[in-house]
Parts: structure tokens; C-alpha cells; sequence
């Protein structure tokens, strides 16, 4: 094998955006069900508010008893959850993707504000948003349910 027919083979795109879809994907799962497990455990709604309150990082007035917390709360828990799922299987993709930036943008300005500026405290979300922004724009690739990209 000639190194020039290794290098073409080891050149698919396709796989890097399975593997990053579903790196992304399990993760959103695992955190938007453990906002769906600590509401049902911990509070209900109360639950939902405390997460929906972090919109007011971004200026929206939103306490954690508000109706718009809550639903907020529930916003980001249903983007983490079913998003991760569309994520993996690359159905809906773009519009999962975007929630799921829109989320990851609220987490990041959150944590840079409540760690004044501590890179090891919002490098997490920042990096998951920045993952999740460049899909949107390159699509779910060919091993997909969904739309087909160019990779």
C-alpha cells in the first residue's frame, strides 16, 4: 500500500462526523436526562426554574420562581435530551444543533460570569457550542437518518 492510497483511505469526512454526532449526542443526553431526573426527584418545576434562571445571564429577567424560568429550564433540558438523540442520528439536525448551541451559548456566558472568567470552569460549554455550531454548518454527514451533507 502506497502512501498516497493510505492517505486517501484514512480521508472520510463522513466518519469524523459520525464520531464527533455521537461524541456530542451521548453527552447531551446524559446531562438533559439528568435535568429530567433531578426535576422528577428533587422538586418538579422548582427544578426547571433554577436551571431556566440562567437566561438572565443574557438579560432576560427570569427569578427562579417565574413562569419563564421554568419554561426556559424546560427549553434546555428538552434541547440536551432530544437534541442529543436527533444529534446521534443525524435526523432534524439543524434545527437540534441550534438549540443546542442556543443552550451551550446561555451555559457559557453563565459560567464566565459566575467564575470571573475562569477558562477551566467554561471551557466545557464553550467547547460543546463551538462543536455544535460547526456541524450546524457542515451538516450530519452521509451516515445519517436525516438530510445529507457534502461529507
Amino acid at each position: 500500500m502506497s502512501f498516497n492510497s493510505l492517505r486517501a483511505s484514512l480521508q472520510q469526512p463522513a466518519f469524523g462526523l459520525l464520531a464527533m454526532r455521537v461524541t456530542i449526542g451521548i453527552l447531551m443526553v446524559y446531562y438533559g436526562a439528568t435535568k429530567f431526573l433531578g426535576a422528577f426527584q428533587n422538586g418538579g418545576l422548582e427544578q426547571f426554574g433554577r436551571i431556566g434562571q440562567n437566561v438572565a445571564y443574557i438579560g432576560i429577567p427570569a427569578d427562579d420562581s417565574s413562569l419563564t424560568a421554568v419554561l426556559f429550564g424546560l427549553a434546555a433540558a428538552c434541547a440536551e435530551l432530544f437534541g442529543g438523540l436527533l444529534m446521534i442520528a443525524g435526523w432534524w439536525f439543524r434545527p437540534a444543533a441550534f438549540f443546542l448551541f442556543c443552550t451551550m451559548l446561555v451555559a457559557t456566558v453563565m459560567k464566565i460570569q459566575v467564575s470571573e472568567g475562569a477558562l477551566s470552569e467554561f471551557a466545557y460549554p464553550l467547547v460543546m457550542g463551538m462543536m455544535v455550531f460547526g456541524l450546524f454548518w457542515t451538516g450530519p454527514g452521509r451516515f445519517s437518518f436525516g438530510e445529507k451533507s457534502a461529507a
